[in-house]
């Protein structure tokens, strides 16, 4: 019996025919050209999405410590206590009204102190300096090249502070000893902010930074339309930064992806606040602003929004332009003429501001809806700071309030003989204050 053959098959001889006539020999070209459309297609996306497509490189990065400021309840570890900028520590304090010691410094010099393991750090004229905070005691200085104006922030064993000269300092705590710098191309005078071992922080040379805490290495960088100079605020691994040309950035702490690129109606006076649903943000023009928390952007839509308002206002028969996304609500003081003058403290349902006119405001967190205010007759000079149920604030002439966060009745007064200048930073069971003549006073 003759043995089978497939090659005899019609089979056989019908791929062999089109094999013959090319058609397999065409399958891989018509492969290799999908193939490299579909790549010239994701390139092109990210090409044109960016800056809002992350570096796919830093999906994968790890900084080498998870270092960060932290919250514990007799310490002040960065500005306005925690990443996320609230001033609010629930724990009810009562002061004596006395001042325990005073630190003569610089008029010039800006920078609100930390305070952790019972030793304060602060910024000075040509100085870095730490002192035993229950007397005032130096314990050591660190020489700058000009005067420190961004408030430090305490990670681990570093201390962290921005320079005029556009620096980056990680300096020992315990010895003042540098560990590492990183030069910025610009002035700095925002603080920093650390969280889960990157440290973030502004630059007047148009770029927010995020550094190694730890190594002081360049993890990203992102570019801005103007100056970054107030401190970062973060939250829930979310990044908001604000520069002088009236916007605020929304960004990914990790990768340094841009998730929101929102239009202010003015320059940020101070860093955003952000609560676990909201931020906010008060303008020079005094008006305080809240945004959705975690809002995002697609990447187009802005440049879209903005042909769309401009054919709008040219007349033509468009839609009327919808609001930012993220928009909640913005309000001015009830005072004719009055403006914020300060980022708000915000303390579960509530926040608290107060504005230029000499009126103390509390303010429903979620509707912007005012509850109380409170006629001061002089204008508020400083952020509020909330300890339990009392929010404590300081005016132009110089007195420190402290009223009940329910009703805003009076609970303290004390005043200093001197205007406010400055964060009210409360650590070690004292209230750390810098008068306008350079002087920073501890409070009992």
């Amino acid at each position: 019996m003759e043995a089978f053959d497939y090659k005899k098959t019609a089979w056989y001889k019908k791929r062999t025919s089109a094999q013959d006539n090319g058609f397999l020999k065409k399958s891989p070209r018509k492969f290799w050209i999908f193939i490299l459309a579909l790549f010239l297609a994701f390139f092109s996306y990210l090409f044109l999405t960016s800056p809002f497509t992350p570096d796919l490189r830093l999906l994968f990065y790890q900084p080498s410590s998870r270092i960060e400021t932290g919250t514990r309840p007799g310490e002040w570890t960065t500005y306005a206590r925690t990443p996320d900028h609230q001033r609010f520590l629930d724990r009810n304090v009562s002061f004596k009204g006395e001042v325990r010691w005073s630190l003569a410094q610089s008029e010039l010099v800006d920078s609100s102190p930390v305070v952790v393991e019972g030793v304060l750090y602060v910024g000075d004229h040509f100085k870095v300096m730490a002192l035993n905070v229950s007397d005032g005691k130096v314990l050591w200085t660190y020489p700058t090249t000009g005067p420190v104006n961004s408030s430090p922030a305490v990670a681990g064993d570093l201390l962290f502070l921005g320079l005029l000269d556009g620096r980056v300092l990680g300096l020992n705590r315990h010895s003042g000893k540098l560990q590492w710098e990183f030069k910025t191309g610009n002035f700095i005078i925002g603080s920093p902010t650390v969280v889960d071992g990157l440290l973030y922080i502004g630059s007047a040379d148009r770029y927010l930074y995020a550094l190694d805490a730890r190594l002081g290495t360049l993890a990203w960088k992102e570019p801005a339309a103007g100056k970054m100079i107030q401190a970062p605020a973060v939250r829930d691994t979310i990044v908001y930064a604000a520069s002088d040309a009236n916007k605020l950035y929304s960004l990914s702490g990790r990768t340094g992806a841009r998730r929101l690129e929102f239009f202010l109606t003015g320059t940020m006076i101070d860093s955003p606040v952000v609560s676990p649903t909201i931020v906010y943000a008060v303008t020079l023009d005094g008006r305080l602003i809240a945004l959705k928390h975690k809002a995002r952007q697609y990447p187009w839509s802005h440049g879209l929004k903005i042909a769309w308002i401009q054919l709008w206002m040219l007349g033509f028969p468009v839609p009327t332009p919808s609001l930012q996304p993220g928009t909640l609500w913005g309000i001015f003081p009830k005072e004719r003429k009055g403006k914020f003058v300060s980022s708000p403290a915000v303390a579960d349902d509530r926040l608290f501001v107060g504005d230029n006119r000499g009126r103390f405001y509390a303010l429903d967190a979620h509707k912007g809806t005012f509850l109380w205010e409170l006629e001061l007759g002089e204008g508020v000079a400083t952020a509020p700071l909330v300890l339990g149920d009392t929010v404590y604030f300081g005016t132009k002439t110089g007195i420190l309030y402290g009223v009940s966060r329910r009703d805003g009745s009076l609970q303290w007064k004390f005043p200093l003989g001197s205007p406010i200048k400055g964060d009210l930073v409360y650590a070690a069971d004292r209230l750390l204050v810098r008068t306008s003549d350079g002087t920073l006073q501890a409070i009992e």
